[in-house]
Protein backbone atom coordinates (compact mmCIF):
# COMPACT_ATOMS: atom_id res chain seq x y z
CA UNK A 1 0.00 0.00 0.00
CA UNK A 2 1.64 3.49 -1.38
CA UNK A 3 1.07 5.72 1.87
CA UNK A 4 3.64 8.55 -0.01
CA UNK A 5 0.65 11.08 -0.39
CA UNK A 6 -1.01 11.18 2.34
CA UNK A 7 0.09 12.99 5.35
CA UNK A 8 1.29 11.81 8.36
CA UNK A 9 -1.87 11.22 10.21
CA UNK A 10 -3.80 9.71 7.35
CA UNK A 11 -1.13 6.86 6.85
CA UNK A 12 -1.77 6.30 10.62
CA UNK A 13 -4.70 6.06 10.29
CA UNK A 14 -4.86 3.87 7.43
CA UNK A 15 -2.19 1.89 9.13
CA UNK A 16 -4.93 1.39 12.27
CA UNK A 17 -7.73 0.74 9.47
CA UNK A 18 -6.10 -2.44 7.61
CA UNK A 19 -5.42 -3.95 11.61
CA UNK A 20 -1.76 -3.99 11.06
CA UNK A 21 -0.17 -5.98 13.85
CA UNK A 22 3.87 -5.08 13.90
CA UNK A 23 4.94 -2.07 11.77
CA UNK A 24 8.92 -2.09 11.05
CA UNK A 25 10.61 0.84 10.82
CA UNK A 26 14.01 0.37 9.03
CA UNK A 27 14.45 4.20 8.42
CA UNK A 28 15.39 5.72 11.54
CA UNK A 29 16.51 9.49 11.47
CA UNK A 30 17.97 8.93 7.70
CA UNK A 31 16.72 11.10 4.87
CA UNK A 32 12.98 10.42 3.83
CA UNK A 33 11.77 8.89 7.23
CA UNK A 34 7.76 8.83 8.40
CA UNK A 35 8.72 9.04 11.94
CA UNK A 36 5.71 11.26 13.25
CA UNK A 37 3.66 8.17 11.70
CA UNK A 38 5.17 5.10 14.37
CA UNK A 39 5.34 8.30 16.97
CA UNK A 40 1.06 8.28 16.24
CA UNK A 41 1.23 4.00 17.05
CA UNK A 42 -0.82 2.96 14.47
CA UNK A 43 0.14 -0.72 15.45
CA UNK A 44 -0.14 -2.63 19.01
CA UNK A 45 3.56 -3.63 17.82
CA UNK A 46 5.76 -0.95 16.70
CA UNK A 47 10.06 -2.22 16.25
CA UNK A 48 13.20 -0.35 14.78
CA UNK A 49 15.06 -3.20 12.54
CA UNK A 50 18.34 -3.03 10.89
CA UNK A 51 18.10 -0.12 8.50
CA UNK A 52 18.99 2.45 11.58
CA UNK A 53 21.27 0.86 14.14
CA UNK A 54 21.70 2.96 16.62
CA UNK A 55 19.06 3.96 19.74
CA UNK A 56 16.01 5.90 18.39
CA UNK A 57 15.51 7.89 21.50
CA UNK A 58 11.39 6.58 21.13
CA UNK A 59 9.94 4.68 23.74
CA UNK A 60 7.13 3.75 21.75
CA UNK A 61 9.62 1.38 20.05
CA UNK A 62 11.14 -2.14 20.59
CA UNK A 63 14.86 -2.57 19.26
CA UNK A 64 15.25 -5.63 17.11
CA UNK A 65 19.12 -6.39 16.83
CA UNK A 66 21.86 -8.89 17.47
CA UNK A 67 25.29 -9.11 18.99
CA UNK A 68 27.31 -7.37 16.85
CA UNK A 69 24.77 -4.29 16.07
CA UNK A 70 24.30 -3.90 19.66
CA UNK A 71 27.11 -5.31 22.27
CA UNK A 72 25.21 -5.64 25.40
CA UNK A 73 27.67 -3.57 26.55
CA UNK A 74 26.05 -0.58 25.14
CA UNK A 75 22.73 -1.43 26.47
CA UNK A 76 22.56 0.65 29.03
CA UNK A 77 22.90 3.59 26.73
CA UNK A 78 19.57 2.55 24.46
CA UNK A 79 15.87 3.72 25.27
CA UNK A 80 14.25 1.05 23.63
Amino acid sequence: VGLQGDTDAAAAARIAADRCHVLVDVMGYTRGNRREILALRPAPVLLAFKGYMSTTGAPHLALASDIVSTPPEFLPFYSE
